[in-house]
């Protein structure tokens, strides 16, 4: 198969010559960071890199560089990194292998405009095929000196331009030069255009993205990881690598390629499947501080930033925001200075003045980062405003007056988006540009119209990353605290006691809150309610209330492709939109597998009826069978959709008042969805408050509910769990078991409460 081996000859060492990297065995030892497809030029790159030609010059030997790092799996880029050293001419290239230190770094003598030209890659190597990755767009680069940002030339390819080139018939792509001589002509970005083009088509990626965005596949779950760890390398070859594998399990390749390499794991794939307690830490200022006074050797023979910081016990993530393999990021540099060193809040006018800039000036004056460190700006304010072409979406608001910043949205323009199918949303420049059109808040729209990855911004501008820090979800949660806690806000809420949601309403839990002792239980089914009770995984999501077998979703949510989530809750409104992107993307996967959840969910949650009643009887018990990451979806509350109060009353004359106990309200006084007497799993999670209610019990809640459509609640972990650790879900205060001969208190199922307008 081509790619595997990917045999590379280097020069033998000349007589005489001591210390002599083993180029033969570094090759060896980061081959399966490539895709297998990529695999042979990347052999070649690497060559030429550590031994050049006789005669090839530096910004050559840098295109090389640059061209390995794009060939690289998105996870692996990191570990890429060429470094200019103002005033010197010197460019160092390092490749942080990850296993040893083994790896020399690479001065290369370039002038200011070799170096910018190299980044330009008006001279890029010509590849059949390509994965370069989008971060390949901007290359910033940091040094004794200060910080220049390499800035690209073109704009970003469109889903219009992708579908242009792959439309063209072979003959004249050839007569166009190939896609970078196309692109060129095109006025698009060679780094843009190498993630989605070939010169017979398009990469992988470039697939991908014409896709509709059901067919993009699922972000991959612990569970995937581990079985493509576990597999024998003999199978994986078999199976065409990791790419080929990921596409047929219907997994994500962006999501896969930060966890997967051709032989085993990236090092975030290895932390995903470490317990929670061993992922490491956030950086603190003082590893920052001994990162930067560390010798440059020392940097070099620890492995380079990664290494380092894993042997620390930091967290990957929150160290490549401030650490490079030769010292600071800027925000690493600004995090380290005294408060009032930071520089000042940005201001309107200095946001106005940005937005005024011509393009050009633009990128004269370094781009957004260096322009507000000459301004004395602070750049995490600026990075809340500015980008390279412009301003951020939530920015052209603030420069508004009051009167002008739009008002709340109606549910008739909510429908009327979610009615949209998705190319109507693209062509009408995505969910911000859509807002302003119709004088709808910023605040308001992005609460309601939260963007996923299959929509496109508006050109020029950005969408806002809220801080993703989750801690509880109450309809009337209310924050009580936040601290900042270095590169980390954490907020905890509180929720007052008397506070009134649906029957199965969202009250308070608090982050690492530990888990109760483990309960001893058995595996046999209750002989109380089994009989009557039964679960079934693979039933429709939303059914008719007279025959189960039918499913009603379509009826009563409109087209499945435009369902998403339309409350998140005070709580998950923090999620950042990468974390709220992926939690809707799994949605998806349940939406369009209705009726196929079986093997899903029983991967992470299993049954049993736990020994100790401690708690009060509760029957079968829900658990978690593997580890679960925070912000899971575990899937629908599928249940019987009961959608008038006629309905209902025909329903509990027919299956009994006991039915109210498996009743989940919706935003309507009038529509209930009832588990009884057959639902999925999850309606078998237990209420941490039961039988009496604390402020411990309530903290042992670890899942909680979104609003999918009109109806339908998702369930999603709010933490970690550990594997064997027990399920809860807070009914709410007003919740209480239905005991036979007991009428159904009214309080028992409420309307939720529709959250509050901001705008």
């Amino acid at each position: 198969m081509r790619g595997i081996g990917a045999v590379i000859h280097f020069r033998s060492p000349t007589p005489g010559s001591t210390s002599v990297p083993d180029f033969s065995g570094m090759w060896s030892s980061i081959r399966d960071w490539f895709a297998l497809s990529a695999q042979d030029e990347a052999a070649q790159c690497f060559r030429a890199f550590y031994q050049p030609d006789e005669g090839m010059s530096p910004p050559e030997r840098l295109k090389h560089f640059l061209r390995l790092k794009a060939l690289a799996s998105p996870g692996r880029q990191a570990n890429f990194t060429a470094e200019r050293i103002l005033g010197t001419g010197e460019t160092i290239c390092m490749i942080a292998s990850g296993k040893n230190s083994d790896f020399p770094s690479v001065t290369l003598h370039l002038s200011d405009q070799e170096w910018h030209s190299t980044q330009h890659q008006k001279e890029a190597v010509d590849s059949p095929r390509s994965s370069v990755s989008d971060d390949n767009q901007t290359a910033t680069v940091t040094g004794t000196g200060g910080s220049v940002e390499a800035r690209p030339k073109g704009s970003p390819i469109t889903n219009l331009q992708i579908q242009t080139w792959r439309d063209l018939p072979q003959e004249a792509k050839r007569e166009a030069g190939g896609w970078i001589r196309w692109a060129q002509s095109q006025g698009i970005n060679i780094g843009s255009a190498g993630v989605c083009l070939t010169n017979t088509g398009l990469t992988p990626k470039g697939a991908i993205r014409l896709q509709p965005p059901g067919e993009r596949g699922t972000p991959i779950i612990n569970m995937q990881i581990r079985a493509w760890q576990d597999l024998p390398q003999e199978a994986k070859r078999e199976a065409g690598g990791w790419i080929r594998w990921a596409q047929a399990q219907g997994i994500n390749i962006d999501s896969a390629g930060a966890c997967l390499t051709n032989t085993g794991l990236t090092p975030r794939g290895a932390i995903r499947l470490q317990p929670p307690g061993e992922r490491g830490t956030p950086i603190t200022n003082q590893q920052i501080r001994a990162w930067q006074d560390l010798p440059l050797e020392a940097k070099r023979e620890s492995g380079g930033w990664i290494r380092w910081a894993q042997a620390q016990g930091i967290t990957i993530g929150s160290a490549g925001i401030f650490l490079t393999n030769r010292g600071l990021t800027p925000f690493g540099t600004e995090r380290l200075k005294p408060p009032g060193e930071r520089g000042t809040p940005i201001t309107n006018q200095q946001i106005r003045a940005w937005q005024d800039l011509p393009l050009e000036a633009k990128r004269e004056a370094g781009g957004w980062m260096t322009w507000a460190q000459a301004q004395g700006i602070d750049i995490n304010s600026a990075s809340a405003y500015l980008t390279k072409t412009g301003l951020k979406p939530q920015v052209v608001v603030r420069l508004q007056p009051p009167r002008e910043r739009g008002s709340p949205i109606t549910e008739a323009q909510l429908l009327a988006w979610l009615n949209m199918s998705p190319e109507e949303r693209r062509t009408s420049g995505g969910w911000a540009t859509w807002a302003q059109a119709r004088g709808i808040s910023y605040i308001s729209a992005r609460k309601y119209l939260a963007p996923t990855d299959s929509e496109m911004p508006s050109r020029g501008t950005s969408r806002p990353s809220p801080p993703s820090t989750v801690t509880s979800d109450s309809p009337q949660a209310s924050t009580s605290a936040a601290t900042t806690t270095g590169d980390e806000i954490a907020v905890s809420m509180t929720a007052p006691p008397e506070h009134s949601g649906e029957k199965r309403s969202l009250p308070s839990t608090k982050e690492d809150i530990s888990a109760p002792p483990a309960k001893q239980i058995k595996e046999e089914e209750d002989d109380v309610t089994w009989r009557t009770h039964q679960i079934n995984n693979n039933l429709p999501i939303l059914r008719h209330w007279r025959d189960p077998a039918i499913s009603v979703m379509t009826q009563a949510e409109g087209r499945i492709e435009t369902l998403q989530v339309t409350r998140w809750g005070p709580l998950f409104n923090l999620l950042s939109r990468q974390t709220k992107a992926r939690i809707n993307q799994d949605i998806r996967w349940f939406l369009q597998n209705e009726g196929k959840h079986d093997a899903r969910m029983n991967a992470m949650m299993s049954v049993a009826i736990p020994l100790d009643d401690s708690d009060g009887y509760r029957g079968r018990t829900v658990y978690a069978r593997i580890d679960l990451a925070a912000f899971t979806v575990l899937g629908p509350y599928s249940g019987r959709l009961l959608d008038s109060e006629k309905v209902r009353c025909e329903y509990e004359k027919e299956y009994g008042k006991e039915a109210g106990n498996y009743y989940f309200a919706t935003r309507s006084q009038e529509r209930l969805v009832s588990a009884w007497p057959e639902g999925n799993i999850l309606s078998l999670i237990n209420s941490p408050a039961f039988t009496h209610r604390t402020a411990e019990t309530e903290a042992r809640q670890n899942v909680s509910a979104v609003l999918v459509g009109k109806n339908i609640h998702f369930y999603v972990t709010t933490r970690d769990i550990s594997a064997g650790e027990e399920l809860w879900f807070d009914y709410g205060p007003d919740y209480r078991h239905f005991e036979s001969g007991e009428a159904l208190r009214s309080a028992q199922v409420k309307e939720e409460p529709p959250s509050p307008e901001e705008g």
